[in-house]
């Protein structure tokens, strides 16, 4: 809609995660260009409220394409359980996204299938009604991936203006929990 700051930080972090990309193969050409994106941190994708969203629409053909294979109004497919990897991870730390992300199979219980092998679709989580909603957003790019991408560059020594590898972790950390509807 015309707003040139939030293209500027866009584009800053869009280069950002370039350079990154680049770190394991060129760390010279790496190390500028993160730190030609991040010079200003004010300039990149650090808050929720500047996250790169597309949006959609409620009714085929541009609504949520999740939503045109999971959910009932358009799909009768129940062959999509969640992998119990990712679940256990998350019950374990009790998670606050997991019911943002998660069916219950039983009040507050998140179960996860084995990956890879049949599956009882009753038995399991599936993706929230929240992700297969028509209309819920794709995000070319959001708040926590900018986060942990300065939090790497930290890690590797790259000058970056301001902020620890620890601090930029936990500021990617609450800006996903923001995000899925959680709390600081």
């Amino acid at each position: 809609n015309g707003s040139v700051a939030q293209w500027v930080k866009f584009g800053n972090s869009l280069k950002l995660r370039m350079g990154m990309i680049l770190a394991d193969s060129d760390n010279t050409k790496a190390k500028s260009t993160v730190e030609s994106a991040a010079a200003d941190l004010t300039k990149l994708i650090t808050v929720n409220a500047d996250n790169s969203r597309f949006p959609y629409i409620s009714a085929p053909p541009n609504n949520n394409p999740i939503s045109a294979n999971l959910n009932p109004l358009f799909s009768s497919r129940e062959d999509f359980v969640i992998a119990g990897a990712i679940v256990n991870e998350m019950n374990g730390k009790s998670d606050p996204r997991r019911p943002f992300y998660y069916t219950e199979v039983t009040p507050g219980n998140y179960v996860g299938g084995n990956y890879g092998f049949s599956n009882a679709y009753a038995n399991f989580s599936h993706v929230s009604a929240k992700i297969i909603a028509p209309t819920f957003e794709a995000l070319l790019m959001d708040a926590s991936e900018v986060n942990f991408l300065l939090a790497e560059a930290v890690e590797r020594g790259y000058t970056i203006p301001s902020g620890t590898a620890e601090t930029h972790y936990n500021n990617a950390i609450t800006q996903s929990i923001l995000y899925w509807g959680g709390t600081a």
